[in-house]
């Protein structure tokens, strides 16, 4: 599973790099298409973390922040990223 979740991370990023060029190319239907699939796909990938972490037993004490909140933050960003692009681009 853990695999599955590194290469999911590769395809938000790479999402994520598509996302930017079709907003600098006016592209409005292709980046709705790829910001929404950019925040499902961050939130399947955050489902899986916090299920791998949880039964591996992680986070380790003291050391929950770099472990397990940090990168549920980043899943965040990337989420809400993806939302507010294609609110944007569906009101243009």
């Amino acid at each position: 599973m853990l695999e599955l979740a590194l290469a999911l991370c590769g395809i938000i990023v790479f999402l994520f790099f598509l996302l930017i060029i079709f907003i600098l190319q006016k592209g409005k239907k292709a980046g709705l298409i790829t910001g929404m699939l950019m925040s499902f796909t961050s939130i399947i990938t955050l489902m899986l973390f916090v299920t791998v972490q949880k039964a591996n037993g992680n986070p380790d004490s003291g050391k929950e922040f770099g472990q397990f909140y940090l990168p549920i933050s980043v899943f965040v960003v990337f989420i809400v990223i993806g939302f507010i692009s294609s609110i944007k681009l569906a009101k243009k």
